[in-house]
């Protein structure tokens, strides 16, 4: 069974490995100490578990965590619309076994609800893998210049 939660203390360590891992998949980690950066992300996250404008989430698959994914909310000033929050999806990953099963789609699923229940969000975006932006074009997100975007509604 496939379910997506919010982390907590136990899972501060799965997520930054999954973060690491998505960060090598994208060849962003030439000349970096690994085990350093790792180590850093850790206390970060450990900071903002409970935050009102950062989410990050695991995706649990038969009781082994098999995905993550994060959210940002940051405040704009008003422009191509009048709402001034948007949010930014980072962190997304999938442990490779387990790709195809649906755990991108349901991870973007919280990430996105973690958006509108923070109110006020006018606009989701994202940088997308050739592997993961299919996921992004199916939940209705739209190419814009170098990256993706979804309008949420209300």
């Amino acid at each position: 069974m496939l379910s997506v939660r919010r982390v907590t203390p136990a899972d501060v360590a799965v997520w930054a490995r999954f973060r690491v891992a998505m960060l090598a998949s994208e060849d962003l980690l030439a000349g970096i100490d690994v085990p350093e950066l790792e180590a850093s992300i850790a206390p970060w996250l450990r900071d903002r578990l409970d935050s009102p404008v950062f989410g990050a989430f695991v995706a649990d698959l038969d009781g082994r965590v098999v995905g993550s994914g994060g959210i940002s909310i940051y405040d704009n000033p008003p422009g191509p619309t009048l709402t001034t929050r948007e949010a930014y999806v980072m962190s997304m990953f999938t442990e490779p076994d387990v790709r195809g099963r649906g755990v991108a789609s349901a991870m973007l699923a919280a990430l996105l609800d973690f958006a509108r229940a923070a109110g006020g969000v006018g606009r989701v975006w994202l940088r997308a893998s050739e592997m993961g932006r299919p996921v992004y074009l199916r939940a209705g997100f739209h190419p814009h210049g170098t990256y993706l975007q979804l309008h949420l509604e209300g």
